[in-house]
């Protein structure tokens, strides 16, 4: 290659450096309503391990001044991070915001497993199983994906579904969201 070259590539990656120096920048601006938002990551450590937060906190929010407090929890599959632009956009209106990685999730080192588990077949009438006649089967591939998708069909709240017959039981079923309502109490 040319000198020309050279200085014509190098001038093309400077220009594109500083766009994304600038993109961040307007990003950061974005995201912290201007400075008036303050956004860290804090954890919550439990009997079970550690579970991992994002914490979006308003200015107004002080001890003179207390703020309302909300406590965000994703849907399956998901983080902390997804519930970021609802975390923001509440924080800019002055309420302070918990937004939880629940357990198996984010930077939370505590795994799925620890909310407990039901070792027992469940019927959840796919065409698989007979509730007359008390036949169940074990749900696996696309009825597990069906049911996780749909826990409207389940009671978490009811023996049948949270514990099992060999003594096996559901105990946290907000996968670590009371852990995060007790502590979003204090703030």
């Amino acid at each position: 290659m040319s000198t020309g070259q050279n200085k014509k590539y190098a001038a093309i990656l400077a220009a594109f450096l500083v766009l994304i120096i600038l993109c961040m920048v307007f990003a950061n601006i974005i995201q912290t309503d201007k400075g008036n938002v303050s956004i860290r990551r804090e954890y919550i450590d439990t009997d079970l391990g550690r579970l991992s937060f994002k914490l979006y906190v308003p200015d107004s929010a002080t001890a003179a001044s207390p703020a309302p407090a909300v406590l965000l929890l994703h849907g399956y599959q998901n983080d902390s991070e997804t519930c970021a632009a609802y975390s923001i956009e509440l924080a800019r209106r002055g309420i302070v915001v918990m937004a939880l990685d629940e357990y198996g999730h984010g930077s939370t080192d505590i795994g799925l497993i620890k909310r407990g588990f039901v070792d027992h077949k469940v019927t959840v009438n796919y065409g698989n199983d007979s509730e007359a006649d008390g036949t169940y089967v074990q749900i696996n591939g696309q009825d597990r994906y069906k049911l996780m998708m749909n826990f409207s069909n389940l009671s978490f709240f009811n023996d049948r579904y949270s514990k099992g017959s060999d003594g096996s039981e559901i105990t946290d079923s907000s996968a670590g969201g009371r852990f995060g309502l007790c502590f979003s109490c204090r703030l």
